[in-house]
């Protein structure tokens, strides 16, 4: 009877060992887990995951796009609910009236009449084309404080590692320059610059013409 009994208490005794070392093990994993995603910049949040059906990227990929032909449309993207091609009315009713605006003037390389309108209480800067019959946006660059994401989930502050994860195969051939930040094409692309390991800007349209 007692060896039946030490025999019991023997199989007990091995079970909660197993499941402590078993509960252990989840809690160092998912522990491990967390300390990946800090230093990756992922996260489990589905508004900011690259595979989200609203990613620009994913879309065309999904479509069927190639490498080159993604290149001519990040500038598509939208970014916090900015994007080229936004009329003057679209932009105001978004951030209201501009801080500052200069004196429309000719641009000879595009035939624009460029103009620059800034919120910097809010980190954006707007180059818009005063056309005849509308005023558009045609250049967009968006600093701290700025809080708005790209349809991937990326902006000002992300870790720079994490706009690799998304954007690094569509990055700029157009220029040898190995440090080049352009993804896209410098005719029409967008430009992550980057601090101490962050996004600390971020440029959408042409750097060259």
């Amino acid at each position: 009877m007692k060896i039946i009994l030490l025999m019991t208490i023997g199989v007990l005794l091995s079970g909660c060992g197993n499941n402590s070392s078993t509960s252990t093990g989840n809690r160092i994993k998912q522990k491990k887990d967390k300390m990946l995603d800090k230093k990756t910049g992922s996260s489990k949040d589905s508004k900011n995951d690259p595979a989200n059906s609203e990613c620009l990227i994913k879309k065309l990929e999904n479509a069927g796009k190639g490498v080159s032909g993604i290149r001519l449309e990040l500038t598509g993207d939208v970014f916090g609910g900015l994007k080229l091609g936004m009329k003057k009315d679209e932009v105001i009713r978004l951030l209201g009236e501009p801080q500052s605006k200069s004196k429309p003037t000719m641009e000879a390389a595009t035939g624009y009449m460029r103009s620059e309108w800034k919120w910097n209480s809010r980190g954006v800067k707007l180059s818009m084309n005063e056309g005849k019959s509308s005023t558009t946006v045609i250049f967009i660059s968006l600093r701290s404080p700025f809080s708005g994401k790209s349809s991937c989930g990326i902006g000002i502050g992300d870790l720079y590692s994490k706009m690799l994860r998304i954007y690094s195969k569509y990055k700029n051939i157009d220029t040898p320059d190995p440090e080049s930040r352009v993804f896209g094409s410098i005719y029409g692309g967008i430009l992550f610059g980057e601090k101490d390991g962050k996004i600390s800007s971020i440029d959408v349209g042409a750097f060259a013409e």
